[in-house]
């Protein structure tokens, strides 16, 4: 049975519109008055009436409704009764004589506020290099929110063509999803509309009658869902566009900013450009607008047309960031442009399927970037990104990839690691089986197959099944709706010619800590295992589909060692006997390759934090990555380091100290005897990335004084001019002096804070405000983020930080308990559950009480999926250092 019987047969579903009216186009007029904080409109939808009735339900939010109509085809009018349902965000409109079937036409006049949520439509403002303030009104609509800019059928298998037009100040740059029609200047008439009924209006409101305004009239769009509707009005900047296969893109600044676009550019060319070859099919759209606004919920998001961004995702300087940061605006505008065709193109029916938008953008993402710039090493690097939906998802309260939406909250709460990472990486992992080529195809096979159209996750594992030709549904079902993984067991038999392969679902939690979940009877994955085996120096690679319990490999001779989840691709883990570990490790540099080393490395460290593996023996075996020298496989041994501090707190410092300088000390000494020798020519972005992850690791963890000297050189050239010390380096620094720094040193960084010149710098030295020692320095940082001085985009990651950091956890959690009602009142409610994170910095057993009294009184509605993976995350931290206490309080070196 379809989701459209479903739905016409259960009236009883609240939380969807019923299918007897459907939406066919869209016209739409706005007239915001930016200063005043308010907008006015009209919405004329074109709907058919399927049958008949006398009610009309739509979504609307927050909206005054003044007037509503319909008229059908012959121009006859009826005047609508409404009827706001604000529990369910709808609005009936009710009708004294019932609307026959067909062609009707509703009209609809309401008001509303530009609030300061950074959802629906709000306000922005920023000020320009000469101390102008401008304020911007941008538009926010996935997933729930288009019902908060004017009342529509706000789901996303309601598409339709949009012609959108607004009344604006005539020196207003209006931006919306498709090119401009015409613009002609008039007389505002809007002010008195825009004021919501119960509203005094102010003199100014009055006097903002007599402006010049214009009326800006845009083309319209492809048949498209309500959430990818944007606008944004106000002061912008723009260089001229450049053509990519026929298609204008430009980016858009904040006054005084386009010489941060350049490199925004280059990646969407390179992204627009390989999207189209790789699809086969053209850009759906006529032009393609990336605009950096101030403030912004989420990274960017993916309106067909206009692409908004908050600046730090796209705007940046090339010379002075470093290369985690260039990462980021590469990737947030790859992601943002695969959409164009995966998301907005072709379109989950409902928001279950969300995951297949964001999962499949964030895949793509790292095909283009990998095209783009091999030397990036992109698969590899996201295997950091692996790794953290893996600690996710071996949680009791992980969920499935694809789970039933009920509730708009429901779709909110969707925005997570689970959705993103492991999506991907369980595409990655398919894709890597069946072959690129036959990935593509199916890919491709799918869009031209539901373009205009909505769809649901199974038509995309047909499309490729029938490009593949391979089982691709049944092996893909068992990953998207179980949640979980599994790690793979590898046992030698026959003296290495035949390998037993077993799977148990992966859990953080030990077996009596989780006695009340059913056990691995229901979690069986069709995992697809790539391995590599050597017979002396002759390797033979193959692969297995485990589909059961076990499998058996069989190999021609007696192997040496047997490697699980070569390349690196799988979304599993992997266990060896103690004897095989060992004669996998002998020649480790030789023998595995970096993303290999990364994946084994991992698995170590998954398995000390369940108890499967004793930290005394994870940290004998990290010794021997001491010559490493790739970046992610440091970043499992930083990360580990960093979890190992946060579960010792402020005790055990000399411990912390000892190991890392054991651990990093040849990778100290290659980067000082490097240092002043590396020509421009022969810089590597990602070994300057290594370095300064070392660096900060030996100043912070190890308070290495040579480090901090070291640091001081380089933050005092850094003042000077910020193009001679590698940037990685400099960031580095900036967090080195912040944790050793005193009060002159804060209000220093509180001043670069203030006036720094790219998104970057801003925030290296907003997060530095975070990482001082001196709890009446954090109590002035935690003030920042509720005063203002630190922007609401921004406030709720600050407050986590504090909360990770050993020596303002008790501080940061006090103060957001005290101020939680305001918090919640404040922050945009999707950005909750993410400054909730910091509880996995309190790693005791009185704050693990005190965390779970806290949220048994304080429902996080948006997230409380996400808010319980939290704090199991922290019970996992309390158990571990429980379990491992007599190691903790000892010498790691010599234990």
């Amino acid at each position: 049975m379809s989701t459209e019987t479903r739905l016409l047969l259960d009236e009883s579903v609240s939380y969807r519109l019923p299918r007897t009216v459907i939406p066919q186009r869209y016209r739409l007029h706005l007239a915001p008055e930016i200063e005043a904080g308010t907008f006015s409109g009209k919405v004329t939808i074109d709907v058919d009436v399927r049958s008949e009735l006398s009610e009309v339900l739509l979504n609307s939010l927050d909206l005054t409704i003044e007037t509503a109509a319909a008229k059908d085809d012959k121009g006859k009018e009826l005047i609508a009764k409404t009827s706001l349902d604000a529990d369910n965000e709808r609005l009936k409109l009710i009708f004294a004589k019932p609307l026959k079937p067909g062609r009707w036409q509703l009209s609809i006049e309401f008001a509303g506020v530009l609030n300061d949520k950074l959802h629906g439509f709000y306000r922005s403002s920023y000020s320009d290099p000469n101390g102008v303030k401008h304020t911007l009104a941008v538009t926010q609509c996935e997933p729930t929110d288009a019902r908060r800019v004017f009342p529509c059928f706000d789901e996303p298998d309601f598409k339709a063509v949009f012609e959108i037009s607004v009344l604006v100040d005539a020196d207003a740059v209006t931006l919306s999803n498709a090119p401009i029609a015409s613009q002609k200047v008039e007389k505002s008439v809007a002010s008195e509309k825009a004021t919501p009924k119960g509203k005094a209006q102010s003199r100014q409101d009055k006097d903002d009658k007599e402006r010049p305004c214009k009326l800006v009239v845009f083309k319209e769009t492809m048949k498209m869902s309500t959430y990818l509707v944007a606008l944004v009005i106000g002061k912008l900047e723009a260089k001229e566009p450049v053509m990519v296969d026929g298609t204008p893109v430009r980016v858009w600044t904040p006054a005084g900013k386009t010489h941060l676009a350049s490199f925004a550019i280059d990646i969407a060319s390179a992204s627009l450009s390989f999207f189209n070859r790789y699809y086969g099919i053209k850009y759906p759209g006529e032009k393609l607008d990336l605009v950096a606004v101030p403030d912004f919920m989420f990274g960017a998001m993916e309106n067909l047309g206009c692409v908004i961004f908050r600046e730090n995702a796209l705007l940046v300087d090339e010379k002075t960031a470093a290369h985690p940061e260039l990462e980021r605006v590469a990737d947030v505008v790859a992601h943002e442009l695969a959409h164009m065709w995966f998301g907005d193109l072709a379109t989950m029916r409902w928001w279950n399927g969300l995951w297949l938008n964001e999962a499949f953008a964030t895949f793509m993402e790292m095909l283009a970037i990998d095209d783009w710039h091999p030397d990036w090493k992109r698969w590899d690097t996201f295997g950091v990104s692996r790794g953290a939906a893996f600690s996710t998802d071996g949680l009791l309260s992980t969920r499935p990839i694809e789970f039933t939406v009920r509730k708009p909250e429901d779709a909110e709460g969707m925005f997570d690691v689970l959705t993103y990472e492991k999506g991907a990486s369980v595409l990655r992992m398919l894709e890597q089986f069946l072959g690129g080529e036959n990935f593509r195809l199916g890919i491709s096979h799918y869009l031209n197959n539901h373009k205009y159209a909505n769809t649901e996750t199974t038509d995309l594992w047909d499309a490729i099944e029938e490009k593949s030709e391979q089982p691709v549904r049944q092996m893909m079902d068992s990953w998207i709706f179980q949640g979980g993984y599994p790690i793979i067991h590898a046992s030698k038999e026959n003296d290495g010619q035949r390998w037993l392969l077993t799977q148990h679902r992966f859990f953080y939690l030990p077996e009596e800590k989780r006695s009340h979940v059913k056990q691995d009877s229901v979690s069986r994955y069709h995992v697809p295992i790539m391995y590599t085996a050597a017979f002396g120096e002759k390797r033979t690679s193959g692969r297995v589909l485990l589909t059961g319990n076990s499998t058996e490999i069989e190999l021609s001779e007696p192997a040496d060692w047997l490697l699980l989840n070569a390349g690196g691709h799988g979304f599993y883990r992997c266990a060896y006997t103690q004897e095989d570990l060992i004669a996998l490790t002998k020649n480790l540099f030789v023998d595995l390759s970096a993303i290999e080393r990364f994946g084994l490395l991992s698995d170590l460290w998954a398995s000390t934090l369940n108890g499967s593996l004793s930290l005394k023996e994870y940290l004998r075996y990290s010794l021997q990555f001491k010559e490493e020298t790739d970046k992610n496989v440091w970043t499992v041994l930083i990360g580990a380091i960093n979890y190992l501090s946060i579960a010792v707190g402020r005790n055990q410092r000399a411990a912390i100290k000892e190991y890392v300088e054991a651990l990093l000390s040849p990778a100290l000494q290659s980067i000082r005897e490097s240092e002043g020798k590396t020509s421009a020519k022969d810089k590597n972005a990602l070994k300057e990335q290594l370095d300064g992850m070392l660096f900060g690791c030996a100043g912070i963890l190890a308070e290495n004084e040579r480090i901090l000297e070291d640091a001081q050189i380089a933050y005092s050239k850094y003042k000077k001019s910020k193009t001679t010390v590698n940037p990685s380096l400099a960031a580095a620094s900036i967090g080195v002096l912040a944790s050793f720094g005193d009060e002159k040193q804060y209000k220093e960084f509180e001043q670069q804070f203030k006036k720094a010149t790219t998104p970057q710098e801003e925030e290296r030295f907003m997060y530095a405000l975070a990482g001082f020692r001196d709890k009446a320095l954090l109590a002035g940082t935690l003030e920042k983020t509720m005063n203002g001085e630190i922007r609401t985009q921004n406030a709720p990651y600050v407050v986590r930080s504090v909360m990770l950091n050993p020596w303002g956890r008790e501080l940061a959690w006090d103060f957001m308990k005290d101020n939680w009602s305001k918090m919640t009142k404040i922050y945009p409610e999707v950005m909750v559950p993410r400054m909730c994170e910091g509880v996995t910095g309190l790693v005791s057993d009185e704050l693990l009480l005190d965390v779970n009294k806290h949220f048994e009184k304080n429902n996080v509605r948006q997230g409380h999926r996400t808010v319980s993976q939290h704090m199991e995350k922290l019970a996992v931290a309390v158990y571990f250092k429980s379990r491992e206490k007599s190691t903790l309080e000892r010498s790691w070196i010599k234990h």
